[in-house]
């Protein structure tokens, strides 16, 4: 796991991360697609104008795995503008 010492994520010392848990396509697919969406909204109250809050964190509603993203996205340059985009529908 990336970003350790960001407080968020203090947590994860708790998780086991050495275990993988197999999903169909269908459920990776529908994963995706919920967890986009909520980054989409979050994103989107954080670059509105007239927001002057600096921390992403704020606008995730409580979930750590947006957060992640957010900071993950940060740590690359030029993802967002692939992952940000929706899938289309045939795959």
């Amino acid at each position: 796991m990336h970003f350790e010492d960001d407080g968020v994520f203090s947590y994860l010392h708790h998780i086991n991360l050495s275990k993988v848990v197999p999903h169909s396509w269908k459920i990776c697919r529908a994963m995706w697609k919920s967890l986009n969406a909520e980054y989409k909204s979050a994103l989107s109250h954080f670059t509105l104008s007239g927001m002057h809050l600096s921390n992403f964190y704020e606008f995730c509603n409580g979930p750590h795995d947006i957060y992640y993203k957010r900071k993950h996205f940060e740590s690359k340059t030029d993802l967002v503008s692939a992952v940000v985009a929706d899938l289309p529908e045939e795959v």
